[in-house]
């Protein structure tokens, strides 16, 4: 990605270490995003770029994510101090754009991306405040972790407040449903939209919800066919995939992958498309934020699962369907995990090679 656009760089970032276990852009350009620093304390979507229509708050909240996921990838935490005290001006925005209903609103100086597709994006949009809440909670465990107790309580108290206007404004308990967000004048919209049970999901929101939401709201999606839908991006259905995984559904993650990638490869291309069924000339048919299938089949038919930060202990506990062997590596930041399986007539073998320092819970079907 040429001009790092910085939602997209999280995902590209994660199937990168998959592949090369190599950190080095990824910092590189955690630091240039947070130079690139509005007096509002905002920072450009992507670097380098001066253009007033390359501001996404979202963008912004999506770097401050992005500390931790480079955090568990490497347990190095010289990044995020480097980086605190941007940090906290980025949240300063925040701060005095939220609304005396507790809520982030829509700013029409900015574009508010989420993703491509047409989800609800004016007045309090849900799906905005819940990447609020994930970098909120992503700031609270980095300062804790680097001893700021100062910083991780305040962090912490902004953090309840959201989530106790998100459990009162945007969720409809008795129906068990989320709307799209708010009005202007403070009127739920209803909007069924994957993205935003996806994300609850992986924020444990609603937990005694879990089960509804991936039944009404996750599995006829990845079950059926791309239409009929408010549709997410190949890059938002990374999200999708992590929160079925979360929930132990990983043979419908693989299904869904068969089909829908499945289509790509048909079609000859060797490399991932930006949106569905892209067109040549019109859009990108080589684009990164759409191949974390590498993610999730290393997970799931490979079945190697990181447990702890900096890769230290891994699960081994491969799926063994769609398919009647697996084999592959994955790289980390202490060596290169082989691992594979193979069906014969009366069993499965399996092996797995762990480089020094990392050790392995094995979790095989009916072995522990």
């Amino acid at each position: 990605e040429q001009a790092q656009w910085w939602g997209d760089a999280r995902v590209q970032a994660k199937n990168t270490f998959y592949l090369s276990a190599d950190t080095h852009l990824f910092r590189r350009g955690i630091r240039q995003i947070g130079t690139q620093e509005l007096k509002n304390g905002l920072s450009y979507g992507h670097a380098p770029t001066i253009a007033h229509t390359c501001i996404l708050p979202d963008f912004t909240l999506t770097w401050i994510i992005t500390h931790w996921d480079y955090y568990r990838q490497t347990g190095d935490l010289s990044l995020f101090k480097s980086m605190k005290e941007r940090i906290h001006r980025a949240f300063g925005f925040f701060r005095k754009a939220t609304g005396k209903n507790g809520l982030l609103p829509y700013d029409n100086r900015y574009w508010l991306f989420l993703d491509w597709s047409p989800i609800f994006k004016d007045g309090y949009p849900t799906l905005y405040n819940l990447f609020y809440l994930m970098a909120l909670r992503s700031a609270v465990e980095l300062f804790k972790l680097s001893g700021d107790s100062k910083s991780a309580r305040l962090y912490a108290s902004r953090e309840k407040n959201l989530v106790s206007a998100i459990k009162k404004r945007l969720f409809n308990d008795k129906a068990g449903v989320f709307y799209g967000g708010l009005s202007w004048n403070n009127r739920p919209v209803p909007e069924d939209t994957a993205h935003v049970f996806s994300l609850a999901i992986l924020l444990d929101l609603f937990p005694e919800h879990h089960r509804t939401f991936i039944e009404k709201n996750l599995l006829p999606l990845v079950k059926g066919k791309r239409e009929g839908r408010i549709l997410p991006s190949p890059f938002f259905m990374f999200y999708i995939f992590e929160a079925l995984k979360k929930c132990g559904h990983t043979e419908e993650v693989i299904d869904c992958i068969e089909r829908w990638w499945g289509r790509m490869v048909d079609k000859g291309l060797t490399t991932t498309e930006e949106g569905w069924d892209a067109e040549p000339g019109s859009s990108s048919l080589c684009h990164a934020w759409s191949a974390h299938p590498i993610i999730h089949l290393s997970n799931i038919l490979l079945g190697i699962w990181p447990e702890k930060t900096g890769w230290k202990q891994v699960r081994f506990s491969p799926t063994f369907s769609h398919a009647n062997y697996a084999r592959g590596k994955v790289a980390t930041p202490l060596g290169i995990i082989e691992a594979g399986w193979k069906k014969t007539k009366t069993r499965i073998e399996v092996y797995l090679n762990l480089p020094p320092g990392i050790t392995g819970e094995i979790a095989l079907p009916g072995k522990k």
